[in-house]
């Protein structure tokens, strides 16, 4: 049944609430880390990092290409976001062997993150199929 523009709610994407939960997680567990001199080894890092990913991917759904340009635009952004992930995913290493998180919290973000990368692999391959006729 189809409703009016007006009447029309935001809808899930996946690939955002993934990174919306991811960043949570990361904030919670930062929160958590037993020494506050911690703080500067790199949670605040792995914090900003985590809500820059999210950032980056509400821009990147807000473009809908109608051109080459704009679909360049859209790769930009997507390429940000994987680089943000893959950095996320290093610093979370290298703050982990100074802290030592939990086997929990190690593996409900390692999770996350896995999902999170398989998610927007699959979001560049379909953008790649939809945005290469476009001029």
């Amino acid at each position: 049944m189809s409703k009016f523009a007006s009447q029309r709610g935001d809808t899930a994407v996946s690939f955002i609430y993934t990174a919306r939960q991811l960043s949570k997680r990361i904030k919670v567990s930062c929160a958590n880390a037993n020494h506050k001199k911690f703080t500067f080894y790199g949670l605040q890092d792995l914090s900003r990092y985590s809500s820059d990913l999210c950032l980056q991917l509400m821009q990147l759904n807000r473009i809908n290409p109608r051109s080459k340009m704009e679909a360049d635009a859209r790769r930009l952004l997507l390429s940000k976001a994987r680089g943000t992930l893959d950095a996320i995913v290093s610093l979370f290493a290298e703050v982990d062997d100074i802290i030592g998180f939990s086997e929990g919290v190690i593996a409900e973000i390692g999770d996350l993150m896995e999902k999170e990368d398989r998610l927007l692999a699959g979001l560049q391959k379909s953008d790649n199929e939809r945005f290469k006729d476009l001029r």
